[in-house]
């Protein structure tokens, strides 16, 4: 019996774990945070419902247009279709590009299933500090954020091993 490539265990669990707390969190802060934001580390970290029809730090957020979510549904699609592309592509015992890239697909996923279901994205998580606050984000979001960086690493890494050889 043929043992499944390594690679595509890589690419699930970090995927699933993402997609599951994802999904999971954005349901909790729907019904939880509705009354208002809760202060969780004062002057730095809050958990505060926001709603996102736009992309990333609300990219084209101000386009009133149907096409918006078809475009960014689309999007996702692509991404998702490249990343599984790429998995497939990879060596059979690669575990830490699968990895990086099954973070990337469970967010891409589950921002997916919030436009799909509301034609928005449900952020909650706001991190600030006196008056500087970054975008309110979400599990999916950390998740594409932690895999890029990871893969940037991963090239990054490569290339010095390759250079020293």
């Amino acid at each position: 019996m043929r043992s499944i490539p390594r690679k595509y265990t890589a690419f699930l669990f970090p995927a699933v774990l993402v997609l599951a707390a994802d999904l999971a969190t954005k349901r909790w802060a729907v019904d939880a945070l509705a009354l208002g934001p809760k202060e969780v580390i004062r002057g730095f970290f809050s958990l505060s419902l926001a709603f996102n029809e736009g992309g990333a730090w609300g990219f084209l957020a101000r386009w009133d247009s149907p096409a918006r979510n078809l475009f960014f549904i689309g999007a996702s699609a692509l991404a998702g279709a490249v990343i599984l592309y790429m998995l497939i592509k990879s060596p059979g015992e690669s575990v830490d590009e699968p990895a990086a890239w099954g973070l990337i697909y469970a967010g891409a996923i589950g921002n997916v299933v919030d436009r799909l279901c509301m034609g928005k994205v449900v952020d909650f998580l706001l991190v600030y500090y006196k008056r500087f606050y970054w975008p309110t984000f979400n599990v999916a979001d950390s998740g594409i954020t932690v895999g890029a960086i990871l893969l940037v690493l991963l090239v990054l890494l490569k290339r010095d091993g390759e250079k020293i050889q």
